[in-house]
């Protein structure tokens, strides 16, 4: 924060924040939506936010990714930007170390996949393509009427870290949302990570971790999260500071500090230099 000593300004060193961000709608977005893309095997980053991201980390900042996709698919990542070592994967079910190679942290579902999936679909009917994260954060897929049952795919994985159900149809997806959380609000978080993705994971878990596991591993850090949607909400509630771009829905908007450019256009340009600010 801007501090008064002996009448001179104290601007806040960078070096003393860690940033935990989104990376879907938040660090990346779509091509259509991106000015000055840099094209990624998931989505465009603009320059300017990469930019940001070298400017922030040379000054002694540490710049963390945490999403909703496998720590394991992100590594190009690395290639684009200095982001940090520890990447927060499946919604931080999963914090893992490039460095090493292996997980520092793992949160799987206490609910049995097979008990899971026989409920949902009792209660929802026929359930849409689903995705789920295996204990190795290794994605694998299901997709209806192609030769095999929803309940013959999940009885594969005696435990998993998230389910993830995708279907293009807002309606259907804010119905099984529902009927998910009737059915399981007292063993899994259950959030949207866009209009047509539902995602449960083990309540208790989400992105909040990595605001945790920075917390008890640097004491003393100021923490900022940056995240545009539901299963944001978490993480930016647990953090020091909470900032959004332009494209934050509603409900996220609300609860963070300042709202900036849109993410393909400059969002994380825009909170380095507020950070720098402060």
């Amino acid at each position: 924060m801007r501090n008064s000593i002996y009448g001179a300004e104290k601007t806040m060193n960078l070096s003393d924040v860690i940033i935990c961000s989104d990376f879907d709608g938040t660090l990346a977005t779509s091509e259509a939506k991106c000015v000055s893309p840099t094209r990624t095997p998931l989505g465009c980053i603009c320059e300017e936010n990469i930019l940001a991201v070298k400017k922030f980390t040379e000054k002694g900042g540490r710049f963390a990714v945490a999403s909703g996709r496998s720590p394991l698919a992100m590594d190009f990542l690395y290639d684009i930007m200095p982001i940090d070592d520890i990447f927060a994967g499946t919604n931080g079910a999963a914090m893992y170390s490039r460095k090493q190679k292996e997980f520092v942290f793992r949160h799987a579902m206490k609910v049995s996949p097979l008990e899971f999936v026989e409920k949902a679909q009792k209660a929802y009917g026929e359930l849409p393509e689903y995705h789920v994260t295996d204990q190795q954060a290794v994605v694998h897929k299901y997709y209806p009427d192609h030769g095999e049952s929803a309940i013959e795919f999940i009885s594969r994985f005696s435990s998993l870290l998230k389910i993830i159900f995708v279907e293009h149809d807002e309606q259907k997806m804010a119905r099984l949302k529902k009927v998910l959380e009737e059915n399981f609000s007292e063993a899994c978080e259950v959030v949207l990570s866009c209009p047509f993705l539902v995602e449960a994971f083990d309540k208790g878990a989400g992105k909040s971790e990595i605001i945790d596991y920075f917390r008890k591993e640097n004491p003393g850090k100021t923490i900022v999260a940056l995240g545009d949607y539901e299963n944001d909400v978490a993480m930016l509630t647990k953090a020091d500071v909470a900032l959004c771009p332009e494209n934050a829905v509603p409900d996220v908007k609300k609860i963070c500090r300042k709202t900036f450019r849109h993410a393909g256009n400059g969002f994380i340009a825009d909170a380095v230099e507020y950070l720098e600010k402060l």
